[in-house]
């Protein structure tokens, strides 16, 4: 497939799940990417061309984005997917709370898998869905992802957000499960009552009952 080197889109981030997202979105269309240090990365750019890009995706951990927003970013119009996963310790803000602050809602959408960095660094098959109340601005970001990567779209973004964070609880507690060779019906029953939990929790936020069953 040929790629579309028209688009103007960078990766901010170059951390594992970064540059899984570069080598993939790169597979598309021409595709810079940026971090703090400088990185033997195909098109690496700095923070400062990287942030000229119509298109950006944010893949930063969760709990240094507030203050990289507040020292690098000014809203000019770029178009954002939010990549990263989690939500802010000590304030318990969601990802799109503390992006609200800096760019319109229209121009936001987040990024929900489940999805390996490895795995699609391998080029495997993966699902992920684009999240936003601007269908328009999901389906623009869907068209750069490769043909491996089967990209669906939702407009319940703090479903999406809900499930991406609470998801590593789980797994988490999985592996301890496994640690304590605690057997498969603990660790079946922990993660059967968790997705339970996870529901509860997400509606209290507000979130739609199908985003639990695809996201």
């Amino acid at each position: 497939m040929s790629k579309v080197v028209d688009v103007s889109i960078a990766v901010i981030g170059a951390g594992k799940w970064g540059q899984a997202l570069h080598f993939a979105i790169s597979r598309n269309v021409t595709c810079k990417i940026t971090s703090r240090q400088q990185k033997a990365i195909e098109n690496f750019v700095s923070v400062e061309e990287a942030l000229k890009c119509e298109y950006l995706i944010f893949a930063l951990p969760a709990q240094v984005v507030r203050g990289w927003l507040e020292a690098h970013f000014t809203f000019h119009g770029q178009k954002i997917l939010v990549a990263a996963k989690g939500i802010e310790q000590g304030s318990g803000a969601f990802l799109n709370e503390i992006f609200a602050h800096y760019v319109p809602t229209q121009s936001l959408s987040f990024l929900s898998g489940p999805s390996f960095a490895s795995e699609v660094m391998q080029g495997l098959p993966t699902a992920v869905v684009i999240n936003s109340s601007n269908e328009t601005l999901s389906k623009e970001f869907a068209s750069f992802f490769p043909s491996f990567m089967k990209t669906y779209t939702s407009k319940d973004v703090i479903g999406a957000e809900v499930c991406g964070a609470y998801k590593n609880v789980l797994a988490i507690a999985s592996g301890i499960c496994d640690g304590l060779k605690l057997g498969n019906n603990a660790r079946a029953s922990l993660i059967a009552r968790g997705l339970v939990e996870m529901h509860r929790f997400g509606k209290y936020f507000g979130a739609q009952d199908e985003t639990f069953f695809r996201t």
